[in-house]
């Protein structure tokens, strides 16, 4: 369950001031990690991002030269200094979770920087994307179809247990490789002419929104909130657009109207929103076994209550599949809890709260905030701009109650004898916690600003 982390991988490129590069087929990069790849041929290219094709032998994977698909982010094409370095750690942060080794995660080998522009290599999976019509679901038999879907599910199982998130699941991230396997591609940012990162402006709304707007949750599409309540279910509807696309055909959505214009846009938002599945109901016949229900039940507006919570209830529906183990349940007389970083500018690092909150005490407050010079917290969190956290966002509590230990989130930290809220809340498993808090529990996932932590026992 280990994440990767910058430690893991000390060659990865600093950050300097890019040029711009002119490449062309036959060009040779050099490996950080001593792999040389020669360019084939463009597979595709977007306003900050080129994916090339490139053929060469990664050290130490005793293979012999075979292809891959390398990701340039076009650094140069970024206009100021802040931006350039903050998509270049996003870039490398990506880089890290392709470390993650799962049979349904397009791997990346390699890495490097070209002119102070950072790359890296990855699976080149020569089926393609799922929007390729020779990948197409229409009309398939419904074996077919759940062990496709289950395929896209344990994906995102994988990223979802080490308290990831997707964010921009369609059918073009979905890859299949030489052999049909199905896998998840584009973990961070894309280089093509969508900002996926959340960007607030001046009035504290979120200017700009991660994924392809057809594709992202209504929760998301409410700039007042978009940045906070990003979780699994986020993933669960991007997965029930994307379902209903694959069985229906092309550009086809469970919300009417196409995408054609702005006010169409605003209209699709809106029935999204209020749940108008016009289409869905329309098509119902179209699609096979539990597929309805599935797509319904994923794309609900209700993400609190209605949509489906986590892949786990949707595999139970399609059939079996390997469990991998669940994390450990907590006990204070053989584990320390630990919260780790998961996304955002400290990924990879851990805090033991055990030690923080002091084994033989028989209650603790650990405050959570922004790291800052003039405020002093139990957890200090590092946070790129645009800036969410609260200098005093948060509070855990070790609890003892009915002799037995729990610990406990509040959202907000008491200042001079007053509860003081934070700025944009606190909150776990994408529920707002309030300041009178709630239990947590091994694998939940706190969400503060722009940051995902993960409860974990070890």
């Amino acid at each position: 369950m280990k994440l990767p982390q910058l430690s893991d991988y000390p060659k990865l490129p600093p950050f300097e001031l890019p040029e711009r590069c002119s490449i062309e087929v036959g060009h040779v990069f050099d490996g950080l990690l001593g792999g040389r790849y020669s360019v084939q041929r463009k597979l595709g290219e977007g306003s900050f991002g080129k994916v090339l094709l490139v053929e060469g032998k990664t050290v130490g994977t005793g293979s012999p030269p075979r292809k891959y698909a390398l990701k340039l982010l076009k650094l140069w094409e970024v206009a100021y200094l802040r931006p350039k370095e903050e998509i270049h750690n996003r870039f490398i942060r990506e880089f890290l979770i392709t470390q993650i080794k799962d049979d349904h995660l397009v791997p990346s080998f390699d890495y490097g920087q070209l002119q102070g522009n950072p790359w890296f290599t990855m699976e080149f999976c020569e089926g393609g994307g799922m929007d390729n019509p020779q990948n197409s679901l229409v009309n398939a038999q419904l074996n077919k179809v759940n062990t496709a879907a289950r395929q896209i599910l344990l994906g995102l199982k994988t990223l979802h247990e080490r308290g990831l998130v997707h964010r921009d699941i369609k059918p073009q991230n979905i890859l299949k490789s030489a052999e049909g396997r199905i896998k998840l591609a584009d973990f961070g940012i894309s280089g093509d002419k969508n900002n996926r990162m959340t960007v607030k402006n001046m009035f504290g709304k979120a200017e700009s929104l991660f994924g392809t707007y057809a594709y992202i949750a209504p929760e998301q599409s409410n700039n007042q909130h978009s940045y906070k309540a990003l979780d699994a279910v986020a993933d669960i509807f991007s997965f029930g657009i994307t379902m209903y696309e694959l069985l229906i055909g092309p550009q086809q959505y469970p919300y009417p109207p196409p995408l054609v214009n702005d006010g169409d846009l605003a209209n699709y938002q809106k029935n999204k929103v209020e749940g108008r599945w016009h289409n869905l109901d329309e098509n119902r016949h179209l699609l096979p076994g539990e597929w309805y229900y599935i797509i319904k039940k994923s794309i609900d507006p209700d993400y609190k209550k209605q949509r489906f919570k986590n892949v786990d209830e949707i595999l139970s529906l399609i059939g079996p599949y390997s469990l991998t183990p669940k994390q450990p349940e907590y006990d204070p007389k053989k584990n320390n809890l630990l919260l780790r970083v998961t996304y955002g500018a400290q990924i990879g690092v851990t805090y033991n709260l055990s030690e923080l909150a002091g084994q033989d005490r028989r209650s603790a407050l650990i405050t959570m905030g922004r790291k800052d010079l003039n405020v002093s917290n139990g957890v200090e969190i590092m946070e790129e701009d645009p800036v969410y956290i609260s200098r005093r966002h948060c509070t855990i509590e070790k609890r003892s109650m009915a002799g037995a230990q729990q610990w406990w989130l509040r959202d907000g930290q008491l200042v001079d004898g007053q509860w003081q809220r934070s700025v944009n809340k606190t909150y776990v498993n994408s529920h707002e916690v309030d300041h009178i808090g709630q239990a947590l529990y091994t694998g939940d996932l706190i969400a503060i600003g722009d940051t995902r932590l993960q409860l974990i026992a070890s």
